[in-house]
């Protein structure tokens, strides 16, 4: 993954003894496993003798995972001899194997909060303006995206929009990125960065905001010191504004749908679902302890208490609830399984397990000492990654193929 260090990596060695240990089993008709440690790879720390990086931040679009630093001082020439100066931000994409498949370098370093969708990194910068980085599309494939590696600054970067306002936190969908600022939200086209309205809360009907959520094609936005739920086409035109008993603990969406969670004016704490026509589709108990659901298309999952909930937003019905796991860490999901660290009912020790739709337990499985169940986990396709001590480490989402000698 870096040019300054053999290519023979943890994951190579694995892959020799895992060679001879496939060997040795054949006969037995060795199935790896759901859960089953596969590869190890360190990820590149140092950028030049006298460069400093901030903090990385980690993004996932379920499809690939994406590293975002800043970059300042003197920094290695990749391409070419001696050292260069670095005022910039990085953007790494690494896939389900560990590989860094593309990287970017915008003109100054983010400011805010950069947001990922659809595979484009949208992220203010210093230089008053605002980007989104993809990887180029291949000749090969008439101008078709295709995730090659590659390093480039310019290929990467798929548009530039001037903003002179203040730093933007994104949260951004296939349609949306909307960044929130001190005093207000500006909505941006993630396909061309056009700028497509704004809402100030000057004009709006609310003083602050506490919360932004922003679905396919809708921003949903929660505050104020009378507490409402306000809705925003991608046009700009409000479709709700529904009073609130409380501020939310959290604001969330699934498809068209706002998920909250509210405490009522009894004091219960209870889980809304509320549509873009302002109709409430849904409204469940909930225990206040433990954060805000996991997400993936109409399903949510929530861990509170070591009971792990899984509710339909599309029908606002609970699904099924599964009690006694010490979750550690957050969860993953895909639209087919829920992952976790931690211990079910009957383990003993902590590792990974994969729950199905319909809440039966489809594996469990144990950890290497290293991650152990530390670190943060991500599901990618086939795989689930987790991230520890400048290391990515890969688990197999399901079994594998039985392996046999010809």
């Amino acid at each position: 993954m870096t040019g300054d260090r053999p290519r023979r990596s943890r994951r190579q060695v694995l892959g020799a003894l895992a060679t001879g240990a496939s060997a040795l089993v054949a006969g037995c008709g060795y199935q790896p496993g759901g859960g089953e440690f596969v590869w190890e790879e360190s990820l590149p720390t140092s950028i030049g003798p006298g460069a400093n990086s901030g903090d990385s931040l980690w993004r996932s679009d379920r499809r690939l995972l994406y590293r975002i630093r800043n970059r300042s001082g003197q920094g290695i020439d990749v391409g070419g001899a001696g050292f260069v100066e670095l005022d910039d931000a990085e953007v790494a994409a690494y896939d389900s194997s560990g590989s860094m498949v593309w990287e970017g370098v915008t003109d100054s370093q983010y400011t805010g909060l950069p947001a990922v969708a659809d595979g484009r990194v949208v992220c203010a910068l210093e230089n008053e303006t605002v980007v989104a980085l993809e990887p180029a599309p291949s000749e090969a494939d008439d101008g078709a995206e295709s995730v090659t590696s590659q390093s480039s600054d310019d290929p990467d970067t798929v548009w530039t929009t001037e903003w002179d306002g203040p730093a933007l936190r994104f949260r951004a969908s296939s349609s949306l990125a909307v960044g929130l600022h001190e005093a207000g939200v500006v909505a941006f086209a993630p396909a061309d960065g056009e700028e497509l309205f704004s809402i100030d809360l000057e004009d709006a009907p609310i003083n602050d905001i506490d919360a932004v959520a922003v679905s396919a094609d809708h921003v949903w936005i929660a505050g104020g010191s009378d507490p409402t739920l306000l809705s925003y086409d991608s046009e700009g035109t409000r479709t709700v504004s529904r009073s609130l008993p409380s501020t939310p603990h959290w604001l969330e969406t699934s498809v068209s749908v706002a998920v909250l969670g509210i405490e009522t004016e009894s004091g219960e704490d209870e889980l809304w679902l509320i549509e873009t026509d302002d109709t409430r589709r849904g409204r469940l108990s909930l225990d206040h302890a433990g954060g805000a659901p996991l997400i993936v298309e109409d399903r949510a999952y929530r861990v509170a208490d070591g009971t792990i909930r899984a509710v339909d937003c599309s029908s606002g019905e609970h699904r099924w609830t599964l009690e006694g796991y010490e979750i550690q860490g957050d969860l993953a999901a895909d639209t087919e399984r829920l992952y976790a660290r931690g211990m079910t009912p009957e383990m003993d020790d902590c590792g990974l397990f994969a729950i199905d739709r319909d809440g039966t337990v489809s594996w469990t499985a144990s950890v290497p000492t290293e991650p152990g169940c530390s670190g943060d986990l991500f599901s990618l396709e086939d795989r689930l990654v987790v991230l520890a001590d400048d290391s990515m480490y890969g688990f197999r989402k399901t079994s594998g193929r039985r392996l046999t000698v010809l």
